[in-house]
């Protein structure tokens, strides 16, 4: 059941912030590598860039920017599971391993690579109704109420993820679904609150260093993949507590309390 005394929404983020930089501390090794992981991705795509392999939207693109987002989601998913038991089971685990034998990893995946292709259908839809002279004003509308839907598929699930993590009894789609039910706008500008900033003020450190050709280009990456560790890290442990929150019909792990305490 969802506490009656919540924090606000920018509070929520803020001890998101917050619980991601305590999880490094406490596994440093473990948010290197993937900071080093994403960036040797990052370069690989750059370089896709700038050999003119990737040049306009087409539908290659779309597809290679699945794959991108499906292969990054993959290297972070050690990260966030890590994250999620830190909040919730206060554990740490400082190793790095893809582990495609483990079935906690495999289902927390393959939950994340599908939320990753029902928010690139509006996208795919949207540029098969375009012409060759341009994008449609139907196929633009339906795009929009796709993705409008696919958001709201995403908002709904984001405590699904968490629950995974912690191998909690009821951790399926329609049990995530029911339990923010009526939540949907506090999860959505929570998680607005958390990415949002941080993502602005990198976004113009980047624009910055890209500005100085190749060794500009090189730190801009690395900023982006430190970037999107922390933007996991802060995404996982605010959906750890809106789990700890309103997390019914998914059920918790033995010794969860029905609403976990935040950090100090």
């Amino acid at each position: 059941m969802a506490n009656d005394m919540q924090p606000s929404v920018f509070d929520a983020a803020m001890t998101a912030w917050r619980e991601a930089l305590a999880a490094r501390e406490r596994m440093p090794n473990l948010f290197l590598m993937s900071v080093i992981a994403i960036a040797v991705l990052n370069l690989i795509y750059f370089g896709l860039v700038i050999v003119g392999f990737l040049v306009g939207p087409s539908l290659l693109g779309l597809i290679i920017g699945l794959i991108y987002a499906a292969i990054q989601g993959f290297l972070l998913t050690p990260l966030a599971i890590a994250v999620h038991r830190f909040v919730l089971l206060n554990e740490t685990h400082d190793g790095y391993r893809l582990d495609t034998q483990d079935q906690r990893f495999m289902k927390f995946f393959t939950f994340l690579a599908c939320l990753f292709a029902i928010m690139l259908i509006p996208r795919l839809i949207g540029d098969l109704l375009s012409s060759p002279m341009g994008p449609s004003a139907t196929g633009e509308l339906i795009a929009f109420i796709l993705s409008i839907v696919a958001t709201v598929i995403f908002v709904r699930n984001v405590i699904l993820f968490p629950a995974v993590a912690v191998d909690a009894p009821g951790a399926e789609w329609r049990n995530a679904m029911a339990d923010t039910k009526g939540h949907s706008w506090r999860v959505f500008f929570i998680l607005l609150c958390v990415v949002l900033p941080p993502a602005i003020a990198v976004l113009i450190l980047i624009s910055i260093f890209f500005l100085i050709p190749l060794i500009g280009w090189i730190i801009a990456v690395a900023i982006q993949a430190a970037f999107a560790v922390f933007i996991v890290a802060s995404a996982a442990a605010a959906a750890s507590r809106l789990y700890a929150a309103y997390a019914n019909q998914l059920g918790r792990p033995p010794g969860l309390p029905s609403t976990a305490p935040a950090s100090s």
